[in-house]
């Protein structure tokens, strides 16, 4: 019976020669598919890490650029604001350039006061630096307390100045030399340069009032010297009104280019100029007083 058992088991399990085939081409099928998922799945992970890698990468290398940027505009900011540590006293009018900055100016500053004193100008008073438009306040109160000049000007210190100019001198204010105006007190080569280039422009004064038009002439040093000044009017170059072209009235100080082109205008169209107040009907000059600019005109 037990026998009889066993070759019916052994007959069910038994397995003909097309489903033996039909098994070991379903596991042949099975690993191909694994063997593709496994390739597949290597293969996608790889490039994802490449690629992740590369976009990490090039995050640290930009972030590390900017921290390099970073550190090197800090040390050069730090380097600029540090470079203005002035150590002692110096005087914007007579220390040279190697002076200013061994003493704690930084080149920037030291440019402009050299261009201020090569234009003519004269540092008289500690707030005068503040002219420079290169300075900031801040970087004036760090520096006042160094400059070798006076926070005021007195009475005393003017006199002080103006001592050893001759009293007794009576100059032509309308033909002289600029050396001849250095012997009035108050008046150095710098405001004796100033007056006879300003005298040129306009062709001679036709008032003494016209030395307050001089860059940076002070008042009290005019008062001074106008007693020893004698004006002669006659002296004065005038402007042929009827001939001189645009380049000639414009350089006048009391005429604009387009005040020029205007009076040009109004020649071309209407002829020449017959009486000077004819000026005053231009429209360019309705807003404007031109009492001034009269004594400079020639109807000749």
């Amino acid at each position: 019976m037990i026998r009889n058992f066993f070759d019916q088991l052994k007959k069910y399990l038994e397995v003909s020669n097309f489903e033996r085939l039909g098994f070991f081409t379903l596991i042949f099928v099975v690993s191909l598919v694994c063997a593709y998922q496994f390739y597949i799945h290597n293969y996608f992970q790889k490039n994802a890490i490449t690629e992740d890698s590369q976009v990490l990468n090039d995050f640290i290398a930009k972030n590390e650029k900017l921290l390099k940027d970073t550190s090197q505009n800090k040390n050069f900011q730090n380097y600029t604001t540090n470079k203005l540590r002035v150590i002692e006293l110096f005087n914007p009018n007579t220390d040279t350039k190697e002076q200013l900055i061994q003493k704690g100016l930084s080149s920037r500053i030291v440019k402009n006061i050299l261009n201020y004193r090569n234009k003519g100008g004269i540092f008289r008073v500690k707030k005068d630096l503040v002219r420079l438009y290169s300075l900031s306040e801040s970087e004036y109160d760090k520096i006042r307390p160094f400059v070798a000049l006076p926070d005021t000007l007195t009475k005393n210190y003017n006199n002080r100045v103006l001592k050893s100019k001759p009293k007794n001198l009576v100059i032509p204010i309308n033909t002289c030399s600029a050396d001849s105006l250095e012997n009035l007190r108050g008046i150095g080569p710098v405001f004796a340069k100033r007056i006879v280039a300003f005298r040129s422009k306009l062709g001679g004064f036709y008032s003494l009032d016209q030395l307050n038009e001089v860059y940076g002439l002070p008042t009290e040093t005019i008062e001074i010297i106008l007693p020893h000044l004698i004006l002669d009017t006659t002296k004065i170059k005038k402007i042929k009104l009827n001939t001189m072209d645009i380049e000639g009235l414009s350089s006048h100080p009391y005429l604009s280019y387009n005040e020029a082109k205007a009076i040009i205008n109004y020649r071309e169209q209407h002829g020449h100029y017959t009486k000077l107040s004819t000026l005053k009907s231009l429209h360019i000059f309705r807003n404007k007083s031109i009492h001034r600019l009269l004594p400079y005109l020639d109807l000749n």
